[in-house]
């Protein structure tokens, strides 16, 4: 029965009044203190279903928060877990920089506990040559909220120092500003020695190869010198012209190949440079066929030429795109059989550039090899290596020499006997933009000079005396430093050559002490041709340096540059 009709009843089987007054009057105050103890229960009731209803809310709420805050200790247990079980070392820091959380790694590590390096007490394992750098760097990265990354040195707990790749990341709240730093530090020791270990092993490459091109270029210097001139001296039966010719064509092939090695080199340390000038890329192209021809390649092809661009002056090394030009149209020339053909052609197919393209007729070149044929010893197939000879370098320097001009090369064939084309694609200027200062050097007067020879190798000295004395030069010679300093202080020279791995010293002090006591003019004359080495000469005093082999007329050009022009720093041609 609820409330309401109870209260109902009552007032329905209450008597009606009676005949006494006093008892009627008590019969109401019993009505009224019922009624009143009805509604006051009916209130109490609605209280209490009130109280029902906001007592579940609460314990969903208290619910709720207890999951939220069981799930937030899991993340926390999850994340924790994670960071002990990497194997970097993980830190966290406070926006000011201080660490607060460091992973058992670090203590591992260190040997120390966190009471020790928390804050700024890590500064105390790290090497002493880096905290100056360290602290520099990553109080920067904290005043500016930057990302930290830097390779620095730790003391492991047996004092052993080992070189760490530290990293650290700011995380931000919804305005920006840094509430803390995430970082790790990364092992990297194993990697620096290998690293170092590879440079070194890159260094000992290097000078093996300098070492190497020493030895096989300075035999080939005098023979070079002897049959560059009896090849073409009228006094001489025909038929030895011609041999003294071919033996001159196969000792610049030699040097080639070894011109080829140390070009890989450089390429491989970045080192390759160019000297650009104003080039007509149609007299380099002509240019280029006869010493393809000199040199004996494809007696039996058909060379045509079809050179209808307009524009056909670069910026660029004539020596060394004239090597590019080389190496295709030689290999053009040698991968095509006789009664074939190889046609030359330039075209602008848009202002400003130039397309010089190679095609034969030749034996063209699979698809799978296109992919790999300007990459270092490809040659194809390894047969045509054996049937055809070379080391397979040409193409890759090619890429490479094109690529330091801006430019680019291509290679195109439909297969196995459908030839091959090849093309270089350079920028033109106008034909006289930029003039080569040698164009407009004035003749210099011919005159016998008074030259200070230094070369230990006897066979270059022979000749290198005998054809100067030829020229009308007057030549007093040395075989080391010490020799050569005692010539120059009894004698005046116009000039020194002098070789630069000597038996008591080197090229190097040796034109030094002259150039700054005497102020003399030098060639330097070696075998050494890498970039540290033409370096070094410019920065002992020569005034030019020729690497080995050379022709005579190369040294009395450079002669003749340095009469002109002591100033001048001239690199080999």
């Amino acid at each position: 029965m609820t409330l309401g009709l109870m209260a109902g009843r009552i007032k329905k089987e209450t008597p009606g009044p009676a005949a006494d007054p006093e008892r009627a009057r008590l019969q109401e105050q019993t009505t009224a203190m019922n009624e009143r103890l009805i509604l006051s229960s009916i209130h109490q009731h609605e209280l209490t279903e009130e109280a029902q209803k906001l007592n579940t809310q609460l314990r969903r709420e208290i619910t709720e928060r207890e999951l939220a805050e069981g799930a937030l200790r899991d993340s926390e247990e999850r994340l924790r877990f994670i960071a002990e079980s990497m194997p970097q070392k993980i830190f966290t820091a406070k926006a000011d920089g201080s660490v607060d959380y460091f992973n058992r790694q670090w203590m591992e590590f260190t040997g120390l506990s966190f009471e020790q390096i928390r804050d700024w007490g890590w500064k105390q394992f790290i090497h002493p040559d880096d905290v100056e750098e360290t602290l520099r760097r990553w109080t920067h990265a904290v005043a500016n909220g930057e990302y930290f990354e830097m390779e620095t040195r730790f003391r492991r707990h047996d004092g052993v120092y080992r070189w760490h790749l530290s990293r650290a990341q700011a995380m931000r709240d919804a305005e920006g500003q840094v509430l803390m730093w995430t970082g790790s530090n990364t092992d990297i020791e194993e990697m620096r020695q290998a690293k170092d270990q590879a440079e070194r092993a890159s260094r000992a490459k290097d000078d093996f190869l300098a070492a190497l091109s020493h030895e096989l270029r300075t035999p080939l210097t005098p023979v070079l010198m002897t049959t560059a001139i009896l090849a073409v001296d009228p006094l001489l039966p025909a038929e030895v012209r011609g041999q003294l010719a071919m033996v001159r064509r196969n000792v610049e092939l030699e040097a080639r190949l070894i011109d080829d090695l140390l070009d890989l080199t450089r390429i491989s340390n970045g080192k390759l440079q160019i000297q650009p000038v104003t080039t007509d890329l149609h007299q380099l192209l002509e240019q280029t066929a006869e010493i393809v021809r000199s040199d004996g390649f494809g007696k039996k092809v058909l060379l045509s030429f079809a050179l209808e661009a307009a524009g056909h002056h670069a910026m660029g090394d004539p020596a060394r795109l004239q090597q590019v030009f080389w190496n295709i149209m030689k290999n053009a020339l040698k991968f095509t059989p006789a009664g074939g053909s190889v046609t030359v052609s330039t075209r602008n197919e848009t202002a400003g550039t130039i397309i010089v393209s190679f095609v034969d007729t030749g034996i063209g070149i699979r698809a799978e090899a296109l992919l790999h044929i300007f990459e270092a010893f490809e040659q194809g197939e390894i047969t045509f290596q054996q049937r055809f000879g070379g080391l397979g370098l040409g193409l890759a320097i090619s890429r490479a020499i094109v690529e330091l001009h801006g430019g680019e090369i291509r290679a195109a064939s439909d297969g196995v006997g459908c030839g091959a084309t090849f093309s270089v694609t350079l920028a033109t200027v106008a034909a006289r933009e930029f003039a080569d200062p040698r164009e407009s050097r004035p003749p210099v007067p011919e005159r016998a000079l008074r030259l200070l020879v230094v070369e230990d190798h006897a066979a270059t000295l022979e000749v290198l005396t005998r054809l100067l004395t030829r020229s009308g030069h007057r030549v007093t010679h040395a075989s080391n430093v010490r020799d050569g300093l005692a010539a120059a202080a009894v004698e005046s020279f116009d000039a020194v050559i002098s070789d630069l791995g000597l038996p008591d010293g080197t090229g190097f002090e040796l034109m030094k002490k002259l150039h700054t006591a005497q102020g003399l003019r030098g060639i330097a004359l070696s075998g050494y041709g890498m970039e540290t080495d033409l370096r070094r000469s410019q920065e002992s005093g020569f005034s030019a340096h020729l690497t080995k082999p050379i022709d005579f007329a190369q040294l009395e050009r450079a002669l003749e540059d340095l009469m002109a022009n002591s100033m001048e720093w001239t690199k080999p041609e």
